[in-house]
């Protein structure tokens, strides 16, 4: 599934964009300010970020050198619908992949979304997350475990695919519970429910430790060596 940040001042620019990818196969994390977008950076790799121009607290091009230089793959976006005259040295210095001055640009970025994430994941492993023999296709929802096939439900699916794009990280379960399940408030047994049933069909048998618990901390994904496995998982 392809994971996108979008950091806009203006309430009205989100539900247009959501709008438009809505059932697509996409990821939309939306904040409303610079110190918001750099929490959520900080924690987790997004495939697509696009940045307000405007954006308060943090400075979009602030956030824009920090993703570039942490992130050297991610697309990077900057919407200015302000006339701010975004300039041409402004956008190489701070390696910004593009700039959209109108209101109706975001539909052009919501189409350049899904064209790009098609070309990337046409090839049926060109995107796969590989741990192992464990390996994760986000555009095709498919899951390959060397020698066996295992059936993942909807949120384990999307829980491990944000485990496989956040390697060696640690995540407490309140964590977990904003940015895998986006809610608020303190998280219910859901979470630790996922993370049991998760472990029981990536790790059977006790024979490789993938999610690993950090006592006092919360869960990580260990990074593994090994061949990749070739049995399909399908994702019901």
């Amino acid at each position: 599934m392809l994971k996108i940040l979008l950091a806009a001042n203006d309430d009205t620019i989100a539900p247009e964009f959501e709008e438009s990818l809505f059932g697509r196969g996409v990821s939309i994390d939306v904040v409303s300010d610079g110190v918001e977008a750099f929490s959520f950076l900080s924690a987790c790799h997004y495939d697509w970020v696009i940045i307000e121009h405007r954006v308060s607290k943090i400075s979009a091009y602030d956030l824009c050198r920090y993703v570039r230089s942490h992130y050297a793959r991610t697309s990077l976006f900057l919407l200015d619908f302000g006339g701010c005259k975004v300039s041409q040295e402004l956008v190489t210095a701070y390696g910004v992949d593009g700039w959209y001055t109108l209101r109706e640009d975001l539909q052009a970025i919501a189409t350049r979304i899904l064209l790009l994430s098609r070309a990337q994941f046409s090839d049926g492993h060109a995107g796969d997350l590989v741990c192992g023999a464990l390996s994760v296709n986000p555009a095709t929802g498919m899951v390959r475990l060397g020698g066996e096939t295992i059936e993942l439900r909807p949120m384990e699916f999307v829980l491990l695919d944000f485990f496989m794009r956040n390697p060696q990280k640690t995540y407490s379960c309140e964590q977990l519970w904003k940015l895998v399940w986006r809610k608020t408030g303190p998280p219910t047994d859901t979470v630790r429910a996922h993370i049991a049933m998760l472990r029981r069909k990536i790790e059977p048998h006790g024979q490789q430790v993938y999610l690993k618990t950090v006592i006092g901390k919360g869960y990580r994904l260990e990074i593994v060596s090994g061949v990749r496995g070739n049995t399909a998982v399908a994702v019901l």
